[in-house]
């Protein structure tokens, strides 16, 4: 169970920074 929720961790944390990067690049380009 405690694994479990260690690799939820890490995959919400991994989407975060991809959207986080998306966000980054969205905003270079229209700038």
């Amino acid at each position: 169970m405690i694994n479990q929720g260690k690799n939820l961790n890490k995959l919400n944390m991994n989407v975060y920074s991809y959207m986080f990067f998306c966000d980054c690049t969205i905003s270079i380009r229209v700038g």
